[in-house]
């Protein structure tokens, strides 16, 4: 694949493209090994397509050129000097004489009937095909590659993709259902009349926003991504967060374990505050699919801006505005975090003539459980879901509130206001009151304010 730097997109295509925000999307992508996997094996080799497919690409992506005979030659290169040391140019070489030219790994220069009749016998390894085509020349080259695909019995396993809309264009009258993605030299070039023969688009990462993938898609077209030859691994955690359809890249097999942890996975734009409501800092991310552990963490009563929310089987990942994630069972979000803020370090007692519960791993979907609570300990977090208190017990799994007393007497002076200042129908009222210095008359004078007293009034009043 040839690489160029894109721009923004057409005023042409984005001036009559709605801004929608879509707030659910199902999250996967299609993982294509770059030439092969070219960092385990010379580029566009039997041996690096091998390997592409065995890191984990559903597809490999090659270039197409054409010899003086008339040949498909697999090469991305014009001139076979760099990848065989022969100063050979392609289009002015018989086939027969470019054979003689031999990769490092001493496989020779292929032909596409060559690579096609290499995979005939393996239906799961996939292509993506770019002609390379100079002023819309060879102007052979689509008939001889459809005849190939056809001949080859080939129409589910390639895709074409090509910086050239005329290829595309011939591509979707010899073979309309093969799917086509057209690249670009530059975005102000991708025109409405071009994106009718193609079924997506193909765009280097850096130039990809979201905004660019929700138009596209909003056009009913695919989006893919790649990266330049010199791809540092480092970006491939910030490319998978993209809702994209496609990732060409060289690093195939690291790639692959993102598109795996992140299959099954459903991305939710919110756009909402949220506030730590733990006793301890929680751990932050830079991808919510692969856990690579950021520098910072969030503290206790932090208030954060959280644009998207990615949840897999009930676990949910939050974004900050820093591109930082950090677990959703921390946050709670506007008002909520106004009623588990109160009971945040407080110690809890299992209520009388009960079982020991089970702690659950993750109150957002409490379907694991790791132990047995062991009938007391202390809320090292809260989450309100569906308007239920969850505690979570000495960061060793939580519990619904209704299965435990509360002991109110270590509340800070900030918690018994907030306590107080929630509605009487918000409040916990499951109240450990044998542990409560109201009912010890050698403390009682020393609460203030009648804290201790009110506990007891709300208490019988709604007969807990």
């Amino acid at each position: 694949m040839t690489f160029v730097v894109l721009k923004k997109l057409s005023w042409r295509v984005l001036g009559i493209i709605s801004l929608l925000c879509c707030q659910l999307v199902l999250s996967g992508f299609t993982v294509v090994a770059h030439r092969g996997d070219p960092l385990a094996a010379p580029e566009e080799t039997f041996q690096s397509f091998d390997d592409g497919f065995a890191a984990g690409a559903s597809y490999c992506e090659l270039d197409l050129r054409e010899s003086s005979d008339g040949v498909l030659v697999v090469s991305h290169d014009s001139n076979l000097k760099r990848v065989t040391g022969q100063n050979m140019a392609i289009s002015k070489t018989p086939f027969n004489e470019i054979q003689q030219a031999h990769e490092t790994n001493g496989e020779p220069i292929h032909s596409l009937q060559q690579l096609f009749e290499h995979y005939a016998n393996q239906p799961e390894t996939k292509f993506i095909l770019e002609t390379k085509k100079n002023k819309q020349k060879p102007i052979d080259m689509e008939a001889k590659l459809a005849a190939l695909i056809n001949q080859y019995h080939m129409q589910d396993r390639v895709i074409i993709h090509s910086f050239s809309a005329d290829s595309l264009q011939k591509m979707s009258v010899l073979l309309p259902n093969v799917p086509r993605l057209l690249l670009a030299n530059d975005l102000t070039d991708i025109s409405m009349a071009d994106l009718q023969f193609v079924t997506g688009v193909s765009l280097e990462d850096t130039v990809v926003t979201p905004d660019i993938i929700k138009q596209i898609h909003h056009l009913n077209k695919k989006i893919y991504v790649w990266s330049e030859m010199t791809e540092p691994a480092s970006v491939i955690p910030a490319i998978t967060l993209n809702n994209v359809d496609g990732v060409v890249t060289n690093y195939p097999a690291t790639v692959a374990d993102y598109a795996q942890a992140k299959k099954g996975s459903h991305q939710h734009v919110v756009n909402k505050t949220a506030t730590v409501t733990t006793t301890y800092s929680a751990a932050t991310w830079t991808n919510p699919y692969v856990h690579q552990q950021a520098s910072n963490s969030v503290t206790v009563g932090e208030p954060l801006q959280i644009s998207t929310i990615v949840t897999k089987a009930g676990y949910s990942q939050a974004e900050l505005t820093d591109g930082r994630w950090v677990n959703a069972v921390n946050l709670n979000f506007g008002a909520n975090y106004q009623l588990a803020r109160p009971y945040l370090g407080l110690n809890v007692q299992l209520k009388p003539n009960q079982y020991r519960p089970r702690l659950w791993n993750n109150p957002l979907a409490p379907t694991t459980s790791q132990r047995l609570f062991g009938g007391s300990g202390k809320i090292t977090a809260v989450k309100v879901v569906k308007h239920k208190l969850w505690f979570q017990i000495n960061q060793q799994g939580w519990l619904q509130s209704n299965q435990v007393l509360v002991n109110l007497t270590n509340q800070s002076a900030p918690q018994r206001a907030d306590y107080f200042n929630l509605p009487a129908a918000k409040r916990l009222t499951s109240i450990d009151l044998l542990q409560s210095p109201a009912l010890n008359q050698a403390t009682r004078p020393t609460v203030s304010n009648g804290y201790f007293t009110r506990i007891l009034n709300e208490f019988n009043r709604h007969h807990i």
